[in-house]
C-alpha cells in the first residue's frame, strides 16, 4: 500500500528495541562471558542484515548459533522468532515469544511476539490479550501500540484504534501510514470530517498513495452493498484528489460520484474529459467509456450502466 511501508516500520521497530533495552531487555553483559557474548552479538547482527536481504532461513541459522551461545539471549530469540513468523512457522515462534516472557517475565516483547502471532493464526482475541499486556507493560511501546490500532479496527474498537494512534502520532508525527489507520477508525467511528483530513496527509510523503485514495472514494461510489455505498464520502474524497492530480482514473471515479449525487450533467462532462486524456494513453483497457458517457446522458449511475449493459 505504501511505498515507504518498510522504513517506516523499521523506525518502529528500531523505537521497540531501544524501548527493550531500556527495559532491560538485553542480556547482562558483565554475568555472561565477554567473549562468547561478543561472538553471539556478531551473529545476531549478521542475521539482522541477512533477514533484510530476504533469506530467513539462512538468518534463523545465524540466531539460533548466537542462542546456543547465549541461551537467554533477547535480542536474538525476537530475532528469530520474527523470522520463524515470517516464514509462518508459529509453533516455532511461539516458544521463542514465551522463552523470552520465561526469561524476563516483565519484558513487553515477549507479549508482543505472541500477539503478532496469535494475529497471523486469526486468533483476534488472543492477539489483543497480548498486545494489551505490551501496553500495559511498557505504555510507550510504539508498535504495539500500532500493531493494536490496526487489529482494533478489524474488531471494531474504532475509537480504541483512535486513541493509539494519536499516542503513535504524538511521538512521531511524521508515520504518515499512521495517519491513513487513523484516518480509517475515524471514518468507521462517525468521524469523517477528522478523517479526510488524515486521509490526505500521506500524499506529502508518497505521491503513489493518491491511487490509494481514489479506491477508497470508488468504493464508497460503487459498492453494491448498500452498507459500504456511501457516494457523498466518495465524492468529498474524489473532488480532493482532482484538484491535486487530474488524471483520467480519478476524472472517472469523480464522474461516477457526481452520477451517483444526482448531477448527471457533470458526471457526462467529468467522464468525457477523462476519455480525452485516455486517447492520449499509448495502452488502453478493454473498459468501454463511451457507452458509460452515454448512460450518463441517460442519466444513469455507474451502478445501473453495469447492471444493464
Amino acid at each position: 500500500m505504501f511505498k515507504n511501508k518498510t522504513s517506516s516500520l523499521l523506525n518502529l521497530l528500531l523505537i521497540t528495541i531501544l524501548t527493550a533495552s531500556l527495559f532491560n531487555g538485553c542480556i547482562d553483559r558483565q554475568t555472561s562471558g565477554k567473549n562468547s557474548f561478543d561472538i553471539a552479538s556478531d551473529l545476531n547482527n549478521d542475521g539482522v542484515i541477512i533477514s533484510k536481504d530476504g533469506d530467513e532461513k539462512k538468518a534463523i541459522e545465524n540466531f539460533t548459533k548466537a542462542i546456543k551461545l547465549e541461551p537467554e539471549y533477547i535480542d536474538a530469540l525476537y530475532n528469530r522468532a520474527f523470522s520463524y513468523l515470517v516464514l509462518g512457522k508459529f509453533k516455532k515462534a511461539m516458544k521463542d515469544a514465551k522463552r523470552i516472557i520465561e526469561i524476563e517475565p516483565k519484558n513487553p516483547i515477549g507479549y508482543h511476539l505472541k500477539g503478532m502471532i496469535h494475529e497471523d493464526k486469526g486468533k483476534n482475541d488472543l492477539a489483543l490479550e497480548c498486545y494489551d499486556k505490551a501496553i500495559e507493560l511498557f505504555p510507550q511501546f510504539l508498535q504495539a501500540r500500532y500493531d493494536r490500532g490496526k487489529l482494533c479496527i478489524d474488531m471494531g474498537f474504532y475509537e480504541k484504534a483512535v486513541n493509539d494512534f494519536n499516542f503513535v502520532l504524538y511521538i512521531t508525527p511524521d508515520n504518515y501510514e499512521a495517519n491513513y489507520y487513523r484516518a480509517v477508525a475515524l471514518d468507521k467511528f462517525g468521524k469523517f470530517d477528522s478523517a479526510i483530513i488524515d486521509y490526505f496527509i500521506p500524499l506529502r510523503y508518497d505521491s503513489d498513495y493518491s491511487d490509494v485514495l481514489n479506491d477508497i472514494a470508488w468504493k464508497y461510489v460503487t459498492s453494491k452493498d448498500p452498507k459500504q455505498r456511501e457516494p457523498d464520502k466518495g465524492l468529498t474524497i474524489a473532488l480532493k484528489l482532482v484538484d491535486i492530480y487530474r488524471s483520467p482514473d480519478y476524472l472517472h471515479t469523480l464522474a461516477a460520484a457526481f452520477a451517483e449525487t444526482g448531477d448527471f450533467d457533470k458526471a457526462y462532462e467529468l467522464e468525457e474529459e477523462a476519455i480525452s486524456y485516455r486517447a492520449l494513453e499509448p495502452e488502453q483497457d478493454d473498459f468501454n467509456y463511451e457507452a458509460l458517457l452515454e448512460a450518463y446522458k441517460q442519466k444513469k449511475t455507474y451502478l445501473e450502466y453495469i447492471e444493464y449493459k
